[in-house]
């Protein structure tokens, strides 16, 4: 269960004049297949290719993010998704230039993000830089 945690989904994240490069876990994939028919899932997935753009204030903008914990939430609601109210968590590693899409969660009641979700979401995120440290390791 925890090597899928750590697989990073394959896919065009669109490449073009992008400064970042996306990296979705296939859990975070699995974890948004649960809660959204096919036309919504590539709603979210069109959203969140947006944060290619990271640190372009034009782009980040246009998107309702907020840092929570040591990561951040990407906030989306309305239009296809009706009255679903998605989440997508993910992590920029500066020092590689990159953006973890950590996980997807359909938002049920009002206040701030569950803590077990907030939990899972730093799970994965240490596992990600655990993995990441010892393969520079070997690499040394």
């Amino acid at each position: 269960m925890a090597e899928n945690r750590r697989k990073v989904a394959t896919g065009k994240a669109g490449t073009e004049n992008a400064s970042y490069r996306l990296r979705p876990l296939v859990q975070a994939k699995r974890d948004a297949r649960r809660f959204l028919n096919d036309f919504q899932y590539w709603h979210l997935v069109s959203i969140v290719r947006q944060l290619k753009h990271w640190g372009d204030l034009k782009w980040q903008n246009l998107l309702s993010i907020k840092a929570i914990d040591t990561f951040h939430e990407l906030r989306e609601k309305g239009g296809p998704l009706g009255k679903i109210n998605a989440r997508v968590f993910f992590w920029v590693d500066e020092n590689n230039r990159e953006i973890w899409i950590l996980g997807a969660y359909k938002k049920e009641e009002e206040g701030q993000t569950h803590r077990h979700v907030v939990l899972k979401m730093r799970e994965r995120k240490r596992q990600i830089m655990e993995e990441n440290f010892s393969s520079s390791r070997k690499r040394s």
